[in-house]
């Protein structure tokens, strides 16, 4: 016989919606009781016939939740409590902590579903409803909808696309800054916009109230990344320096990237692991880390294959007085090397001779559009091409210009995204555009939706600006050009085609090269990575050596060189790499770049750091 023992006040929460109910109970069982996670006492359903129902009795908490409780302070006028405000940031972050050792990612972590204590003394994450459990620290899960909140959702809780713990991580990153802003957004003020500043990696987080600014906004930076792998996990965000309010830390060898996490979605794109349905588990399990280990020795060997370059290239200096053009070789001596800049004497030359130069004279200097599809359809996941993303952002960004990132754009919406870019171009000097996606035969651009765009009507649309007149247009893809495929290829060479047999009529209908693109236009450059019929080579480690060849040249000598002349050193790069890769291509076009201007007799010089926003 049962005895009751005493009454404990609770809160009911009563849904109709079961399914979803009994998960969260569920997700609180495996928690387990903690001081700043509500705690479950008991759940059920209610079948009379009337009125059908489940519900769940919880700790009692005080009305107001976090998002009340702080919008109360602030239309109170209250001072900023920063002491009481960051304890609560910490009882977060240490709540969070325990429901990740439980291998529970939350899905809609944000400020109302933090609850208070009655006495408000303690914070208590809740609503765990969308909650979903992981098999490990490092695992993932597919979801295929939506979920969480606009304004706090991850970049991946948009649909179709994996989630992890550190999927909580960047909402808890978005929860910090609100509270330590007294209540503003890192994505702005118009809600309408959050979206959009969110799928693109755009946020400000300027406005912090604690005193501790510098080493706060390092850790919400690094947890807003666009990437989830490069985001600190609950440990790291736990353990971070800017919880002891010490400034004096340095924070610049702090190393939050790339925790092997393990992605499934990257089992797809190796041959060499992809399974059929049928396969368990064990071998799902085995063969990402197989994938793994692969990766870490790719990077090893490119390592080590950069340091045998430049050992030659030492030994070539010492005993040639005149050597060749050095610009990196087939790998570079960094990607993080600073540009070099021009010398101030050749830009004043250079801006007096209008004939045979275009003329540099606005700052931002160009306008550059770089459009990423890392999901195209159902081709692989372009695993690298964030690397690639990353180096061009930050290459024409040093080279003066303002840039505008797209990334994983239909077929439809990238012809408007080129058509809107080309129109508002009156105060730049120059434009770019950057397409980087899997592509087809005969130059079609493969959309996220798996919908083709013609490679020609970009070219069209930029080449025929009224606003680029006379202005010179730089347009590269990094895409393949065909579906021949070549057996010989290293596991570790990722190809941007769908691996199916081509037929004779397919074969012959290769499309066009860059230079028949060009013969009715006038100022413009075009460059494909490979000739027509062709695929590209990316590595998943070190990014597309078409897009990494740029780089490198352009960082070394764009303060020397001209366009033209940069390009037929990227050229003459990848020929390089086709040597120094490893494995050999029987197909001896396949890295050789298609490229060829409408220039005329002028040149364009990009003057890295001049003009600059003080010399305007």
């Amino acid at each position: 016989m049962s005895q009751v023992t005493g009454i404990r006040e609770c809160a009911v929460k009563i849904t109709y919606e079961q399914e979803q109910t009994f998960a969260e109970a569920d997700s609180l069982r495996m928690i387990g009781p903690h001081i700043h996670v509500i705690s479950l006492i008991h759940s059920g359903t209610n079948n009379d016939g009337l009125s059908d129902y489940t519900y769940l009795a919880l700790e009692k908490c005080h009305e107001f939740n976090l998002d009340q409780f702080l919008i109360s302070h602030k239309n109170n006028s209250s001072e900023y409590d920063v002491n009481m405000w960051m304890g609560y940031c910490r009882q977060l972050i240490e709540g969070m902590k325990f429901v990740h050792e439980k291998l529970i990612i939350h899905k809609d972590l944000k400020p109302a579903n933090i609850l208070l204590s009655m006495d408000l003394e303690n914070i208590k994450i809740a609503d765990f409803g969308l909650s979903q459990q992981v098999k490990s620290m490092c695992s993932m899960v597919y979801s295929q909808y939506r979920f969480g909140t606009l304004g706090y959702q991850p970049p991946e809780g948009f649909g179709d696309s994996y989630v992890s713990l550190k999927s909580d991580c960047f909402s808890l990153g978005v929860v910090l800054y609100y509270i330590l802003s007294n209540g503003e957004s890192p994505f702005g003020f118009a809600s309408d916009l959050w979206e959009y500043n969110t799928k693109n990696g755009i946020f400000d987080i300027s406005n912090l109230l604690v005193q501790n600014v510098k080493s706060m906004t390092h850790l919400i930076k690094f947890t807003l990344s666009h990437d989830r792998r490069c985001r600190p996990s609950i440990w790291k965000m736990a353990t971070h320096p800017c919880w002891s309010e010490n400034e004096d830390i340095d924070l610049s060898d702090l190393d939050f990237g790339c925790e092997n996490e393990i992605d499934d979605s990257e089992v797809k794109v190796q041959p060499l692991c992809l399974l059929e349905q049928t396969d368990t588990e064990d071998r799902l399990r085995s063969c990402i880390q197989e994938l793994t280990i692969m990766e870490k020795e790719i990077a090893k060997m490119d390592r080590k294959r950069m340091s045998d370059d430049e050992q030659s290239t030492k030994k070539r200096d010492a005993n040639d007085p005149s050597p060749a053009l050095q610009y990196g070789g087939s790998k570079t001596n960094g990607s993080n090397r600073p540009v070099n800049k021009a010398s101030l004497t050749d830009f004043l030359d250079h801006s007096r001779n209008a004939k045979e130069f275009y003329q540099i004279s606005h700052y931002p200097k160009g306008r550059v559009l770089i459009v990423n599809n890392a999901l195209c359809g159902d081709y692989p996941r372009r695993i690298g091409s964030e690397k690639d993303l990353h180096d061009m952002c930050q290459l024409w960004k040093d080279m003066g210009c303002s840039i505008a990132v797209e990334t994983d754009l239909s077929a439809s919406e990238l012809r408007d995204r080129v058509i809107e870019f080309a129109t508002h171009q009156e105060t730049s000097d120059f434009c770019v555009v950057i397409i980087m996606s899997s592509g087809e035969k005969c130059d079609m651009i493969v959309g996220s939706d798996g919908s083709t765009l013609k490679a020609r009507e970009v070219v069209e649309s930029i080449a025929s600006s009224k606003s680029l007149k006379g202005k010179p247009k730089l347009i590269f893809f990094q895409m393949c050009r065909g579906c021949t495929i070549h057996r010989n290829q290293m596991e570790e060479e990722v190809r941007d085609f769908r691996t199916r047999e081509v037929s004779d009529s397919e074969q012959t209908e290769i499309g066009y090269k860059a230079s028949q693109y060009l013969l009715s236009t006038k100022n413009v450059m075009l460059a494909f990575a490979t000739q027509p019929g062709c695929y590209s080579i990316r590595n998943t480690v070190t990014g597309s050596w078409f897009i990494q060849s740029i780089k490198d040249v352009f960082t070394v000598k764009a303060a020397e060189h001209d366009v033209r002349t940069l390009m037929s050193m990227v050229k003459e790069d990848l020929e390089k790499k086709r040597v120094y890769a490893p494995g050999r291509f029987g197909h001896g076009g396949v890295m050789n770049m298609d490229h060829a201007d409408s220039f005329g007799e002028k040149r364009l010089m990009l003057f890295p750091g001049f003009p600059n926003s003080q010399e305007e």
